[in-house]
């Protein structure tokens, strides 16, 4: 981690949040107004994590 560029880091976080956003926008708005908003922010983490994973496996 110490030997990539922080411009490419930022790339990744834009990238990641993207992702996360699509995420949310594909799930129906009544299906994440069901979740509250303490769970919701867990599932951001959730999906959050997971980008971060499949990100160090490429």
């Amino acid at each position: 981690m110490t030997n990539q560029r922080p411009d490419r880091m930022k790339c990744r976080k834009q990238e990641a949040l993207k992702y996360v956003l699509n995420l949310k926008w594909w799930l129906k708005d009544e299906e994440t107004e069901k979740l509250g908003s303490e769970r919701k922010y867990f599932y951001d983490v959730a999906v959050w994590s997971l980008f971060q994973q499949r990100n160090q496996v490429l």
